[in-house]
């Protein structure tokens, strides 16, 4: 299962996070309120404000569609493009 979550800090009220895992929600709740995730350590502890769940076979736009729908915001930007190869690139 993939599980959205929006987390809230109990230390600053106006902190919100959104995130996904496919672990337990537990699991992962806890990973965050031991300071294992780096954004979300300088305002542990959290508590959990909403999770949905969806089964493994949903694809990742799905995932981003309804992860932006909990959140509020807009989709994830997509990835740049890479720079185009040249062989024996030089300094200009």
């Amino acid at each position: 299962m993939y599980s959205v979550y929006l987390l809230r800090s109990i230390k600053n009220s106006q902190m919100t996070y959104v995130g996904f895992t496919t672990k337990d929600i537990r699991e992962r709740m806890d990973e965050h309120n031991r300071g294992l995730t780096r954004t979300t350590a300088p305002y542990i502890p959290w508590q959990i404000e909403v999770v949905v769940s969806f089964p493994l076979s949903i694809n990742s736009f799905g995932l981003h569609g309804r992860r932006r729908l909990i959140s509020g915001g807009q989709p994830p930007p997509a990835p740049a493009a890479p720079p185009p190869f040249r062989k024996n690139c030089q300094r200009t």
